[in-house]
């Protein structure tokens, strides 16, 4: 994960979008967020129980966002709100601070929710494991394993929040139904049409 963030620096600064003026100080926001959101939401006990609405919600970060942004309340502007004072787009704030599992869990049922949303989590990932293992093809099965095992389990864990989630894995989501869909798709058997053979006619009958 180290590996993953400072190679994302030296990208950005190749690219020339310096997120940062230097590594340290790239490395301390990008490492810093999560320990800032969850002591952040445990002061103030604010949005502690959301009562787990934020995943009923959920499938519709599939459609685009000028659809739900209006009437649906993303737990990322929530906590933008408590850290920031304001949410993305408003009063000046830029960008949006992202929730991480622990967080996520943290503001759905305080310390219970915690649990709760952890195994959800590794409820999930055993779930798209089963998933993986019934692909047959050993090369389109390797892809998807390295794309689970990245966007997934790891960087699941700091970018959990469903809008974030179902939207950044949209791609993911869509070939995995595609494949699905071949996989439990009934095999159709072609059964070409045969003319029968003429009858043999008699040497008399000739």
């Amino acid at each position: 994960m180290l590996a993953i963030i400072v190679s994302a620096y030296y990208v950005s600064v190749w690219l020339n979008v310096k997120a940062a003026d230097s590594l340290p100080d790239f490395l301390a926001r990008e490492l810093a967020f999560p320990f800032g959101s969850f002591f952040a939401q445990l002061g103030t006990s604010d949005h502690l129980f959301r009562a787990f609405k934020d995943f009923v919600v959920a499938p519709f970060f599939l459609l685009p966002s000028s659809w739900w942004s209006t009437w649906i309340e993303d737990v990322s502007q929530v906590n933008t709100a408590l850290i920031m004072g304001a949410p993305k787009g408003e009063q000046g704030v830029t960008g949006g601070i992202p929730v991480d599992l622990l967080t996520l869990g943290l503001m759905q049922a305080h310390v219970l929710g915690i649990a709760i949303v952890g195994a959800m989590f590794g409820v999930l990932l055993r779930f798209v494991q089963g998933l993986l293992d019934r692909i047959p093809n050993s090369g389109v099965r390797a892809v998807f394993s390295a794309y689970a095992a990245l966007k997934l389990a790891v960087l699941g864990i700091p970018y959990a929040q469903p809008a974030l989630f179902v939207s950044g894995n949209f791609d993911f989501l869509t070939t995995a139904l595609v494949i699905a869909f071949f996989l439990y798709l009934p095999r159709i058997r072609w059964s070409p049409y045969r003319p029968e053979p003429l009858a043999e006619c008699d040497e008399s009958e000739a």
